[in-house]
Parts: C-alpha cells; sequence; structure tokens
C-alpha cells in the first residue's frame, strides 16, 4: 500500500475510517511477524495492538509513496525484539510457548495446525518456511520479504524456489502432489 500526503493526513485525522483500513490490512501481517519472534500467542496479541498505536503516532515519519508494508513489518520486529530483550532483563529464563499460531478473522480463518502446515514445518527450515508463507498466505512480493527479513533480494527468491522444490519433491513421494 502506497500512501500520500493526503492520505496520511486522513489517517492522523482519522477521517473516513482511513487508520482503521491500515489496520484491516496489516493486522494478520504484524501479528504473524510478532509471534514468530515471541512464540506466545497472548503476548503476541498485546504487542500487535502496540505495533498500531506506533504506527498511528509515527504516521508523519512514513515517507509518501513508500511501501508501507516493510515499514510497518519493521516497527513490529522491533517491537518484538524489545519486548524480548525487555523480559529477558527481568528474567534469566525466557519461557516460550510451542503451540501453534491461529489466525481468524470473519473473512477467512489460517490455522497452522492444520496438516498441509505440519508437513510444511517439518520439510522446510525455519527461514524456508517464513518465506513460504509470506510469498503464499500473505501475498508478498519477495522485495517486501527481503526487506522484512533484512536479506537480499536474490536469497529470499532463491530460498522461495528451493523451498517449492522440496515440497513438491516430499509430497510426490507422499502422493500429495500429481
Amino acid at each position: 500500500m502506497k500512501l500520500s500526503r493526503k492520505r496520511i493526513e486522513m489517517i492522523k485525522q482519522n477521517e473516513n475510517g482511513a487508520f482503521d483500513e491500515i489496520y484491516l490490512t496489516y493486522y494478520k501481517l504484524v501479528k504473524y511477524v510478532i509471534y514468530e519472534l515471541v512464540k506466545n500467542d497472548s503476548d503476541a496479541e498485546d504487542l500487535t495492538q502496540d505495533v498500531f498505536v506506533k504506527v498511528f503516532l509515527k504516521i508523519d515519519t512514513f515517507i509518501p509513496g513508500a511501501d508501507m508494508t516493510s515499514w510497518i513489518s519493521s516497527i513490529a520486529r522491533n517491537t518484538a525484539k524489545d519486548f524480548l530483550k525487555s523480559k529477558k532483563n527481568k528474567t534469566s529464563i525466557i519461557y516460550t510457548d510451542n503451540t501453534d499460531i491461529s489466525f481468524a478473522d470473519d473473512d477467512d480463518t489460517y490455522c497452522a495446525t492444520d496438516e498441509l502446515d505440519k508437513k510444511m514445518r517439518t520439510i522446510l527450515d525455519d527461514t524456508e518456511y517464513m518465506v513460504v508463507i509470506h510469498r503464499l498466505y500473505f501475498d508478498l512480493k519477495f522485495k517486501d520479504i527481503a526487506d522484512m527479513m533484512n536479506e537480499n533480494i536474490t536469497k529470499i527468491a532463491s530460498k522461495y524456489y528451493r523451498a517449492i522444490g522440496k515440497l513438491k519433491k516430499n509430497m510426490k513421494k507422499e502422493d500429495f502432489y500429481d
């Protein structure tokens, strides 16, 4: 999503629900990015709300015409990292909840506990899994994924195609894929 100066002003004033559109567009992505770092659904939900407060308060720092996906993902990642640092400073042991994540809203449901997702997690390494999920589920471009993961776009595309190849090969062996 690209924003003009006029649109940024509308968001600051929350005219015509302009901020609601950003929230609805990026909620799942923000929660997913945070959950991948904190591994706790309750913390991820709280931090997701914090991210949108920061987005609203820092909308003036957004460069008109730039890609909002990368900007919001960066805020989400930094918020989660700050949370983990503060949690680590409070205790020497960080508890991580290893339960699967699920997202749901009125329009559709994504549940990471379904059979295909479990299979993907066993076949792919963490980076490949994240690239595939961001590309296929969130429909992000390789450039956006590369920006979000602080990687080279060529490296991300290569990881994606290698991961797809691994999935096809493995699923063909198990008759999941024709």
